[in-house]
């Protein structure tokens, strides 16, 4: 079954085009910065995919949470997609900050950083759940788990001490064109976020279940 009629997914696709087009030529338009240079535009990107990850952790967490306190069909096909979403753009910005690791201290993955570890951690935690969640095919224990992941994620990433990294640097930067130019990045990765959370949406909602893999549902629901 398709993921979507026609006319919307053509639309999603199109939209999708747009907000990377722009995504890119912002980043190639940032402005070098005189410590870190062309640097800058790997370490903008990384910031801004590690708050988009959180951000949608969250989110699938209080859909799992919304699930539990009341179970339907809709809200299960949400936790599918924001599951989904948040694993995606979490190993997007592990990527991303790999890349920038490596351009700013010469190796790929620091693991004598906390918050390395912890992003480590985040990372196969939601790989595990979601092959759990794959595997049982239950509404309520991915609910539990989207939750879980929730809670987990911010309490690591945030609560992980900083050895080289610098803390905020952006937010306590005196350049406003440096901030503008980061709103704007982590804006459309915002809306690029999004996007694959419908498209995921779309897709679990539009197969059967059995296909898709989805939770069972309660006969209630």
């Amino acid at each position: 079954m398709s993921v979507s009629n026609p006319p919307t997914t053509r639309r999603l696709i199109g939209s999708s085009l747009i907000i990377g087009s722009l995504l890119t030529l912002l980043v190639a338009t940032l402005p070098e910065e005189q410590t870190l240079g062309h640097i800058l535009k790997a370490v903008f990107l990384h910031a801004a995919l590690v708050q988009t990850g959180l951000i949608f952790f969250a989110v699938a967490g209080a859909l799992g949470l919304a699930y539990l306190l009341r179970p339907n069909a809709g809200l299960a096909h949400w936790n599918v997609a924001a599951q989904g979403a948040a694993l995606w753009i979490w190993v997007a910005y592990a990527l991303s900050s790999m890349a920038a690791t490596y351009m700013a201290w010469g190796i790929a993955i620091a693991w004598y950083e906390p918050r390395t570890r912890a992003s480590a951690a985040v990372l196969g935690a939601a790989l595990l759940f979601a092959l759990l969640a794959r595997w049982l095919a239950d509404a309520r224990f991915l609910a539990l788990v989207n939750l879980l992941a929730a809670g987990l994620s911010w309490f690591l990433v945030k609560g992980a001490s900083l050895l080289r990294h610098p803390f905020d640097p952006i937010g306590t930067s005196d350049s406003a064109l440096f901030q503008a130019f980061f709103a704007g990045i982590f804006l459309l990765t915002l809306i690029a976020a999004g996007q694959l959370l419908w498209f995921l949406y779309l897709r679990a909602r539009h197969r059967p279940v059995r296909q898709a893999n989805l939770p069972r549902q309660q006969h209630a629901a």
